[in-house]
């Protein structure tokens, strides 16, 4: 399996710093997410595994000017790169396409009933210019009955002009995720695509859909959980991702 490794750069801001195990620990577990590199919902998507996130992280490095790195040294006065910085550079890059890595049954865990993804502080209240977050079983129910009344183009965009033509319709989503198509998946992608940058925020909080809370095996960080080591920054993670972002339908 192909390592999410740290730019040599970011490695020096870390090193000897308490947040370099957790942060270190934190990849590893994403890791193991993106090493599995399907994308039930996003199949006709380009990679969005490892090799991915490496050559984010490469390409983040290369954009900081040299100036910069040169006064981000232990010894700079003042420094303007610390290990909080790297991380929260990380944390964003990790984090900031996970949602495309959603599986079935953590889509249902998402739009269930009993949700543990909420609206976060500030974000559940409408502000000045943004309305509030709404619940992920109200926005899905909303989303359904917008999908059975999508225009031709509209639907022939998500699915494909051919399976239009063949009179393929959007009815509703089976509890039963086996009975789920093609077409089925990729409505929810499209679900999936609007919010991302929404979930990849409560992904940082939470954790990951579909798997329980924890450190362990089989288990996704929670970092927002109170006494993680990287529960301060948990909620920077997001900014760099412009402001909750929308990634590119593919062309």
């Amino acid at each position: 399996m192909t390592k999410i490794e740290f730019p040599t750069r970011l490695k020096n801001l870390i090193e000897s710093s308490p947040l370099q195990a957790p942060i270190r620990a934190y990849a590893d577990h994403v890791g193991v997410i993106l090493a599995d590199n399907k994308l039930p919902f996003f199949p006709d998507y380009t990679d969005h595994g490892t090799d991915h996130i490496n050559q984010v992280l490469e390409t983040e490095v290369d954009l900081v000017p040299e100036a910069v790195w040169d006064n981000s040294t232990k010894s700079s006065k003042p420094r303007l790169l610390r290990d909080a910085d790297a991380v929260i550079i990380i944390g964003a890059t990790l984090l900031h396409d996970i949602a495309m890595h959603l599986h079935p049954d953590g889509f249902l865990e998402l739009v269930g009933d009993n949700s543990r993804f909420q609206p976060l502080p500030w974000f559940k209240d409408t502000q000045e210019g943004y309305s509030a977050d709404r619940p992920w079983r109200e926005l899905w129910l909303d989303f359904q009955r917008e999908a059975r009344r999508f225009s031709d183009r509209d639907l022939g965009n998500i699915i494909g002009l051919e399976s239009v033509r063949q009179g393929w319709k959007f009815e509703k989503l089976s509890e039963d995720t086996g009975q789920w198509e093609r077409n089925h998946c990729l409505i929810i992608g499209e679900f999936i695509r609007r919010h991302h940058a929404r979930l990849a925020h409560e992904i940082a909080l939470y954790g990951f859909p579909g798997l329980e809370a924890g450190s362990g095996n089989g288990q996704f960080p929670a970092i927002g959980e109170q006494g993680h080591h990287l529960q301060h920054l948990a909620d920077l993670m997001p900014v760099p991702m412009v402001c909750r972002c929308v990634f590119a339908k593919p062309t």
